[in-house]
C-alpha cells in the first residue's frame, strides 16, 4: 500500500496489525523477564555459589520439582486451588455487586450519598482482616466468614470506584443529553454507563488483587483447606520448597485472574482510544 492509498485508507484497517504487534512485543518482553528471572534463580542456587549458603534461603529446581510432584501427585494441590478459587469468587461476586450498586447509587444521588458515606468511610479506613474476629463470632469459623471478609475487602474498592465514575461524568455531556430531550433510562443507559465504565472495570481489577490478599490471610488464620492451608502446613513442617511452590501457584493464579479482567476491560470499552497502547 503506497502513502496515498494509505491515507485514504480508514483507520480500523491499520489498527488490528498495530495491536498484535503491540500485544506480541509486550509478550516478547514478558518472556525475557521471565527467562532471566529463571537464570538468575538458577544461578543463586548453582553449586558454584555454595559458599554463600543461599540453599537454606533459595532451594533448588530438582527440589521444588520434588514438591510440586508430591503435591499434585497427593491431590493436595488441586483441592487447594479449588478451594480458595471457589472462596475468592463468591466472595468477589458477591463484594462487587454490593459495591457497585452503592456506589452508583451514592455518585447518583447526594442524599443516598450523605447517608451511607459516615458508614462507608468507617469500613473503607478499617482494614479488612480486622472485621475477621466479628465475622467468626456471628458467622462461625467456616466459609461464610471468609466469604463475607473478601466481600467486605472488595465492596469497598468497587464502590469508590463506581461512585467516582458517577461523580467524574462530564457535566456538559449530561447537560448535551438533556437539551436533546434525552429520557433517564436513556441517559444511564447511553452516556452515563459508558462514561463511567472504565472507572467501574478498573476498580474491579485491583479488586482482584485485594481478594487474594485476603483470602490467603484468612485461610493462614484457620481455614480447613486451601491454599493458604497449604503453606501454613508447609510452614509447620519447615518446607522452604513447598512453600515457594505454593506461593508461584497463588501468583500465577492471580495474574491469570487479572488478564481475565482486562480482557474483559477492554472487550467492554474497546470504543475507546487507547493512547498507552499506541506509546509503547
Amino acid at each position: 500500500m503506497d502513502a496515498e492509498s494509505r491515507e485514504l485508507a480508514p483507520a480500523g484497517g491499520l489498527l488490528p496489525p498495530l495491536r498484535a504487534r503491540l500485544r506480541s512485543r509486550r509478550a516478547r518482553r514478558g518472556a525475557t523477564s521471565f527467562l532471566v528471572l529463571l537464570g538468575l534463580y538458577g544461578l543463586l542456587t548453582s553449586p558454584w555459589l555454595q559458599v554463600l549458603r543461599l540453599q537454606r534461603f533459595l532451594p533448588s529446581y530438582a527440589a521444588l520439582l520434588d514438591s510440586w510432584v508430591f503435591l499434585l501427585g497427593t491431590g493436595a494441590l488441586l483441592r487447594g486451588m479449588a478451594g480458595s478459587v471457589g472462596r475468592m469468587l463468591e466472595g468477589y461476586l458477591l463484594g462487587a455487586l454490593v459495591g457497585i450498586a452503592l456506589g452508583a447509587a451514592m455518585g447518583w444521588s447526594r442524599r443516598t450519598n450523605w447517608l451511607l458515606d459516615p458508614l462507608v468511610q468507617l469500613v473503607r479506613f478499617t482494614p479488612a482482616l480486622a472485621w475477621l474476629p466479628l465475622y467468626m463470632i456471628w458467622f462461625g469459623t467456616g466459609e461464610a466468614s471468609m466469604v463475607a471478609l473478601i466481600a467486605t475487602g472488595v465492596s469497598v474498592v468497587t464502590l469508590t470506584a463506581a461512585y467516582h465514575a458517577i461523580r467524574d461524568v462530564p457535566d456538559v455531556y449530561l447537560k448535551a443529553a438533556r437539551m436533546l430531550g434525552t429520557g433517564r433510562w436513556l441517559l444511564v443507559r447511553r452516556v452515563i454507563l459508558p462514561a463511567a465504565l472504565p472507572q467501574i472495570f478498573d476498580g474491579l481489577r485491583v479488586a482482584i488483587g485485594v481478594s487474594w490478599a485476603i483470602i490467603v490471610a484468612a485461610e493462614l488464620i484457620g481455614a480447613p483447606s486451601g491454599l493458604g492451608y497449604l503453606l501454613v502446613t508447609a510452614r509447620e513442617y519447615l518446607n522452604i520448597p513447598l512453600v515457594l511452590v505454593v506461593m508461584l501457584h497463588i501468583g500465577i493464579l492471580a495474574l491469570a485472574m487479572d488478564r481475565i479482567g482486562m480482557a474483559a476491560h477492554r472487550r467492554a470499552t474497546r470504543w475507546m482510544k487507547r493512547r498507552a497502547d499506541q506509546e509503547r
